[in-house]
């Protein structure tokens, strides 16, 4: 009898571990949508815009940049240039780890610091380095501390980025969700198969 209501009491403790678990693991690592306005779309103004790659950036759309490689967007104004401001947010919420306290990014997480941009007047250049990831943009937002993030993150394409474009004196703004993924270094033709 007693073998019985240890073996259940066993069962119970973990379940009861196993739930605290699962709870933890999905208030530290959970992906939200950080939302900035309800329709981006409203907020694109019509005194500038922004190109890449030769198309107008979409505030709906989630674009995916490659490692190791620069990418230049253009500010095309309708009128006279202005100065603008570039800065880079979350996109989503994230959970990790810094010396073991879990955090959060947030809207008011400034990540500019973190990443290369090359202002000029008008246009910019973000430059990716070749192992840039989420680890190692948030190892630059706490420098000379331990993150750990979980490794279903750690080369993920999600649009984890929001660059957030604004002009001077011009109500609106453009938004570039962006994830990050690794580029093509090497094609090779076989005769039989391509390979990539």
């Amino acid at each position: 009898m007693k073998n019985i209501i240890s073996f259940i009491l066993i069962i119970v403790f973990l379940g009861v571990v196993g739930l605290s678990v699962y709870f933890i693991y999905r208030t530290t690592y959970s992906e939200e949508q950080i939302e900035i306005s309800a329709d981006a779309e409203a907020n694109s103004p019509s005194a500038f815009s922004v190109v890449y790659e030769g198309e107008k950036i979409d505030n709906k759309k989630n674009y995916t940049f490659c490692r190791n490689d620069s990418h230049r967007f253009t500010i095309e104004f309708a009128e006279e240039k202005k100065d603008y401001s570039i800065k880079v947010i979350p996109n989503l919420r994230v959970g990790f780890t810094v010396n073991g306290t879990a955090k959060i990014l947030d809207e008011d997480s400034d990540l500019t610091k973190c990443f290369e941009i090359d202002k000029h007047a008008d246009y910019f250049v973000l430059t990716l380095e070749e192992n840039e990831n989420l680890k190692t943009v948030l190892s630059k937002y706490y420098p000379s501390e331990n993150v750990k993030i979980s490794s279903t993150y750690r080369n993920s394409t999600m649009s984890f980025y929001r660059i957030i474009i604004t002009v001077d004196g011009v109500e609106g703004y453009y938004i570039i969700n962006f994830g990050i993924a690794e580029g093509v270094s090497e094609i090779n033709i076989l005769p039989t198969e391509i390979i990539f």
